[in-house]
């Protein structure tokens, strides 16, 4: 059975790089795989001609570059266009692209389905089904720049169309940062997508902890839904809130519950030790007690003999 092929699209360039090394490549192919792929939206590896032939060889037998495959697509009046992609598991995602004067903003999904569960949310009433790969997540961009270029006319990866990503499709970002740092990386990266860190957006329904982490591993602007003039109204509306509340809660608890455990743990051990200690000090002083009697007994056996000499 032939070796599953490794998706570069899962990579940002840093990962690559490790990846090019692991095949005995220097750093510089990590680049130039970079620019083929994610600035002139290449997937061919036997057109990637400054690569070394033994490279791209190497690259047919081990990778692939696979985005996810559009099922459908809606076109609006006003050029706004929708695909839906396929996940696999009858699982599908969707992206958005959205053209304006000086802009062209594509809305791209992190996850299939949610777990946050808002009440006025269609992607929330699905339920959640998994976190999506970064090549996933990477693939909506690639195979949208890649369509509206070839529309376009243009092959020019200095000509974007897509000038602006939204993370803001289905699912929480937040929720899946292990894939979405990554993407966001290349969406960055110049040898990549080249996108301005003012034009990248996360959006998220309030994971604070989470906010930081992101904040710290790739900082871009980020949109926190609100949905309500009023913390009231929003408690009503907005599942999320409550679910992250109990699942605190559940884990406080849990955290109770095993520093109480450790307590009773601490303190039978402190009783054992206690009674282990107390009983080697009475067999200590039974042993001494003992031993005394015997010498005593020694020395009388002693002196009677002296006796009878």
């Amino acid at each position: 059975m032939a070796a599953e092929r490794v998706n570069l699209l899962d990579f940002d360039r840093e990962q690559l790089t490790r990846w090019c090394d692991s095949l005995g490549e220097k750093p510089f192919r990590a680049v130039q795989l970079t620019r083929w792929i994610h600035r002139n939206l290449e997937s061919d590896f036997s057109k990637m001609t400054n690569l070394a032939k033994s490279f791209r060889e190497k690259l047919e037998a081990m990778a692939e570059v696979r985005p996810p495959e559009p099922m459908r697509e809606q076109i609006s009046s006003d050029g706004t266009r929708k695909w839906a992609f396929d996940v696999g598991n009858g699982n599908a995602v969707e992206a958005v692209y959205i053209p304006e004067v000086d802009r062209g903003t594509l809305c791209i999904s992190t996850q299939a389905g949610c777990a946050m569960g808002c009440l006025f949310c269609s992607t929330g009433k699905q339920g959640f089904a998994r976190n999506l790969k970064t090549s996933e997540i990477v693939g909506q961009l690639f195979w949208a720049e890649r369509e509206l270029r070839r529309e376009a006319g243009t092959d020019n990866p200095n000509e974007r169309v897509i000038t602006n990503v939204v993370l803001m499709g289905m699912g929480e970002p937040l929720q899946n940062l292990e894939a979405v740092v990554p993407a966001i990386r290349l969406f960055l990266d110049d040898h990549a997508y080249g996108i301005s860190r003012r034009r990248v957006t996360v959006s998220t329904s309030g994971l604070t902890n989470q906010m930081d982490k992101l904040a710290e591993l790739a900082p871009v602007a980020l949109a926190v839904s609100l949905h309500a003039p009023t913390d009231e109204l929003r408690d009503k509306i907005e599942a999320a809130r409550q679910r992250i509340a109990d699942q605190v809660a559940k884990n406080a608890d849990a955290d109770a519950d095993a520093a109480e455990t450790v307590k009773d743990v601490a303190e039978t051990a402190k009783e054992a030790a206690k009674d282990a200690a107390a009983t080697a000090e009475e067999g200590a002083k039974e042993t001494a007690a003992e031993v005394k009697e015997a010498a005593g007994e020694v020395a009388k056996a002693a002196e009677g003999k002296k006796d009878e000499k």
